[in-house]
């Protein structure tokens, strides 16, 4: 959604803010300082949150971690790598053992993942630039309906009996056909939101 986001329990309630890149895009600043600035947003709520009791705060990082892109290979405290991976056709997790060094650890996590059909390797998922994101006006007047770049999706909202509703709509790829039939989707779930608020 293309901002960063604290999330926090209160009294038990589920409690999120988000910190919007755009909002220092148009404050004039470039896309990474953008970036930085909602971060450093996000970090002062969050040490206030801390301050307020409402969150802990972060666990210290260990000075010894795994250091790995292997998957399933976990740092012990007493410093051993343990070897752990989830076999997806029974969803249920198995143990490769302990080992003293990290290159025996990733020897046996290799050999693991290729038993249950896995790729090893971790996989580094490339960040999209906002403003690499395709954007859209919106294709009538319908309004509550509105194009989100970090969603890639339409999204329509609308107010029944006090309680505030989203629908998001995404085009399967970004042609013309697609994005409109998307638009239509959403809509037609506002209109029949606006049914049922009658």
């Amino acid at each position: 959604m293309a901002s960063w986001r604290v999330r926090w329990k209160e009294a038990g309630n589920d409690k999120n803010l988000t910190f919007s890149i755009s909002k220092h895009m148009k404050q004039g600043l470039s896309e990474d300082e953008a970036v930085a600035a909602a971060l450093a947003e996000a970090k002062a709520h969050r040490e206030e949150l801390v301050r307020q009791r409402k969150l802990k705060p972060p666990k210290p990082v260990t000075a010894k971690a795994s250091g790995s892109r292997v998957r399933g290979i976990h740092c012990q405290a007493n410093g051993n790598f343990q070897v752990q991976i989830v076999n997806p056709s029974t969803k249920t997790r198995k143990c490769g053992g302990a080992f003293k060094t990290l290159a025996e650890a990733e020897t046996k996590a290799r050999e693991m993942a290729k038993k249950f059909g896995l790729q090893a390797e971790g996989v580094v998922v490339p960040v999209e630039r906002l403003s690499e994101l395709p954007r859209f006006e919106p294709l009538g007047p319908e309004k509550g309906v509105r194009w989100r770049a970090g969603e890639k999706a339409w999204h329509a909202q609308c107010i029944v009996r006090g309680q505030n509703m989203h629908m998001r709509c995404r085009p399967k790829d970004f042609t013309e056909k697609e994005v409109e039939k998307a638009w239509k989707q959403a809509v037609a779930w506002k209109k029949r939101q606006k049914k049922m608020r009658r």
